[in-house]
């Protein structure tokens, strides 16, 4: 990349930074939790863009590059530097992310939903690591048979399948099953009393 250019980048990164306090501190935790999981199927692009918009492909090429800007030629020199060692310390984990993430453009990234009140229908929305998404309703009872489906294929690729899971992430799944266990129980006794009566 060009020098001049790659300095007007830096700059418009840095100018961004000081306008958000504590926004370096978000950074690290994102490049932290994205990069130490070896999680491929995290797309790394769209966790950053909550934090830097536009700038995000600017920032995401900026730390993966081999070239460095030491000065800066505004008062963000605190900020450069700040930069600069987000910069050593998630360069080479972030290209080692890049090239597995680009090797497996159809990984699943992310799933978001939106609970309609008083409705019957809800949205879905499943992201792709190369920022492909798909959007879909679903209604509760359709929900529980694709939880089944993928519970199902989950048991199967602990059996079969090569995978690095975190604790924490088991924890959390452990906690999010028992909770929704709790309430179909409790629905279940509800409905029973109902047709007792």
């Amino acid at each position: 990349m060009d020098a001049r250019k790659l300095k007007a980048d830096v700059n418009k990164l840095l100018e961004f930074f000081n306008k958000r306090t504590g926004s370096m501190d978000s950074l690290k935790f994102i490049l932290e939790y994205t990069l130490n999981q070896d999680n491929t199927s995290i797309n790394i692009e769209e966790s950053l863009s909550y934090l830097t918009k536009d700038l995000t492909p600017i920032l995401i090429s900026y730390i993966a590059s081999d070239n460095t800007i030491e000065e800066s030629d505004s008062d963000f020199q605190h900020l450069l530097d700040e930069l600069n060692n987000i910069k050593a310390m998630y360069s080479l984990p972030l290209k080692k992310h890049i090239d597995k993430t680009s090797n497996n453009p159809f990984l699943l990234s992310s799933a978001s939903i939106n609970i309609e009140d008083n409705s019957n229908y809800h949205k879905i929305r499943l992201s792709r690591v190369d920022g492909k998404s798909l959007d879909a309703l679903f209604t509760t009872a359709s929900m529980l048979g694709i939880i089944s489906i993928f519970s199902n294929v989950t048991v199967q690729s602990l059996h079969k399948g090569i995978f690095n899971l975190d604790s924490r992430l088991i924890d959390h799944y452990i906690e999010e099953s028992n909770k929704l266990i709790d309430n179909l129980e409790n629905l279940k006794k509800h409905a029973d009393k109902f047709k007792e009566k």
